[in-house]
């Protein structure tokens, strides 16, 4: 019973959203750089959530799903700025934006799936592929992942 309460607070806690359009964002502003991921970190507010924790969660999510593409422009945006979601990918100019207080079980990972999905030309709408419940279990939308 209490994993069945658990499961339903992180889906109500951890969503997601995509977007065609853009975030509107200068993906040349940013506080953070891997030189060898080419992943880009920029904070519009003060973030619990580490540059070097991202970079970990890409290397995982690469790794996970076996897809590859260029390090992702992530950004910590303010808290509450697309309510209920989390997170969210924008496929317009390929960047990803993070609750900057979520400490979320893996909507960081759950995002750079979108990205890699969208990277390789396998963008889907909605979260029907296989990698969102193996490399990203706790975000996953889909109620039968509920246990």
């Amino acid at each position: 019973m209490n994993r069945l309460i658990l499961s339903v607070l992180l889906i109500v806690l951890v969503g997601c959203d995509h977007q065609t359009g853009g975030s509107g964002r200068d993906k040349g502003d940013y506080e953070y750089l891997d030189t060898q991921t080419g992943l880009r970190v920029a904070y519009d507010v003060p973030s619990p959530i580490t540059p070097d924790f991202i970079k970990e969660e890409w290397l995982y999510t690469l790794q996970c799903t076996e897809l590859y593409a260029s390090g992702p422009y992530v950004a910590m945006v303010k808290p509450g700025s697309f309510l209920p979601y989390s997170g969210m990918f924008y496929r317009g100019d390929e960047v990803i934006e993070i609750d900057a207080d979520c400490l979320c079980i893996d909507v960081v990972a759950h995002e750079m799936i979108h990205y890699l999905l969208f990277e390789n030309g396998l963008a889907v709408d909605n979260h029907e592929s296989v990698l969102f419940s193996k490399c990203a279990p706790f975000s996953t939308l889909n109620e039968e992942y509920i246990y």
